[in-house]
């Protein structure tokens, strides 16, 4: 189970930095507090997850193949999640298409 960000200095700056985010997207609305707190909450379970893939990639409990499919999972979780708290044309907006392969030459990390 992926833990909540409760440092509040971090959500503080996370949820400045969404807010960033959505207003260079140019949505053309205001997305409001209780959407803006999901969304970082979401994300840094995201992170964490990243974070944890990470650490077993690098002690090896996992292959590069296996972190690169569970990094797609947890993003297509992000993504599906994401879409439930705001309309989804306005999550790829802001976030764009959250796959392993839009972060890298995923096939180089694999070999």
């Amino acid at each position: 189970m992926m833990a909540f960000n409760t440092d509040s200095e971090a959500v503080s700056s996370s949820r400045s930095e969404l807010a960033g985010l959505i207003e260079a997207a140019g949505l053309g609305h205001v997305i409001d507090e209780d959407t803006l707190a999901a969304l970082a909450d979401i994300r840094a379970q995201l992170q964490d997850r990243i974070g944890e893939l990470s650490e077993r990639l690098m002690e090896r409990q996992i292959s590069r193949a296996e972190f690169i499919e569970e990094l797609d999972r947890a993003m297509a979780a992000t993504t599906h999640a994401g879409e439930k708290l705001m309309d989804p044309e306005d999550f790829r907006r802001v976030f764009g298409e959250l796959k392993a392969s839009n972060f890298g030459d995923v096939a180089a990390f694999s070999s």
